[in-house]
Formats: structure tokens, C-alpha cells, sequence
């Protein structure tokens, strides 16, 4: 029943964006959030070179299935089940950091490999000019989307997303 609920919620949320018919260039995207678990921060310093290399700014958004808020130091705003409702929804006030936190970004990029229906809230909560990911089972989160085996690793992943978006034209 709480599965029920939240996933209703998120395709609520899908259905009341409001989608722009255009993809950007790659190259014209400045502002780029990176969404990941917890467990890949160790592999995202490699992405967040390459795209500071690149000229763009990256905002970093992480999230953990723990209860506990033991994290080493991580640049970004974190977010854990400790900050989930009785519903397993985000509460308020991380609905609220995390829009601030994207409220200005060109492009949202999803690095998770599981689908994580707290994250997947956030997500279609979120309204950015480019929205990339994985396809999670259930839902359209994104503009664009990458389907991959159910064991793909992070660094697999990450490569294949930022070679596709490089390509990105207009």
C-alpha cells in the first residue's frame, strides 16, 4: 500500500510537467546536477572533472537507503530514508532543498542504477531543461533515456550517459 502511494504520487507529478519539445545542445548546458548513491561518490569525482574540464558547474545531490546520517564529508546535499515521511515520501523540507537546489541547473542526470521511489518523487518534482537517466521500471522521469542490463556499474553507466549527451544537438 505505502509502494502504492508514492508511486501514485510521482505519476501525478509526470503528468502535470509541462514538456518543452526541444532538446538543447550539450554544449549550451552551464548548470548540471548529478544525482548518485552514496556508495559511488568514491567513482563521480572522475564525472565532475570531466565536466568542470568542460566548462560546466556541477551540483551534486546524494542519496542512501540508511537510517543514519554517518556520511563522510561529501560536497552536495545528501538525503537518506531518515528524511522520508510515514509514506516513504521526502519530507517537506528536503522537497524544498532539493528544488532550491536544481532551481537554476539546465540539466538534471541521474546516475543511479536502482530505482529508488524517494528519488524518483524528487525527480518528477523537478523542472529543468534536460532531464537524463536510466529507464526505471514504472515510469518516464526523463528526456532522455538510456535502457541498461539490470548489473550495470556506475562507472559503465556514467560513460555511456556522457558519451550519448555529448552528442546532443539541437
Amino acid at each position: 500500500m505505502i509502494k502504492s502511494i508514492i508511486t501514485n504520487k510521482i505519476r501525478n507529478n509526470i503528468q502535470k510537467q509541462v514538456k518543452t519539445a526541444a532538446i538543447i545542445d550539450f554544449s549550451d548546458i552551464r548548470k548540471i546536477v548529478l544525482i548518485f548513491e552514496i556508495a559511488d561518490y568514491p567513482f563521480i569525482q572522475n564525472v565532475v572533472s570531466q565536466l568542470e574540464n568542460e566548462g560546466k558547474e556541477c551540483r551534486l545531490v546524494v542519496y542512501s537507503e540508511a537510517k543514519e546520517k554517518n556520511f563522510p564529508e561529501i560536497r552536495g546535499f545528501i538525503f537518506s530514508n531518515r528524511d522520508l515521511d510515514f509514506w516513504n515520501v521526502p519530507k517537506s523540507e528536503i522537497e524544498t532543498r532539493f528544488l532550491d537546489e536544481i532551481s537554476d541547473a539546465d540539466m538534471l542526470l541521474d546516475l543511479t542504477v536502482h530505482n529508488y521511489l524517494p528519488l524518483s518523487y524528487l525527480i518528477s518534482k523537478a523542472s529543468v531543461k534536460l532531464k537524463a537517466g536510466i529507464k526505471k521500471e514504472g515510469f518516464d522521469l526523463y528526456d532522455f533515456m538510456l535502457e541498461a542490463p539490470k548489473n550495470v556499474d556506475f562507472r559503465f553507466l556514467s560513460e555511456q550517459i556522457m558519451s550519448y549527451l555529448r552528442k546532443l544537438k539541437s
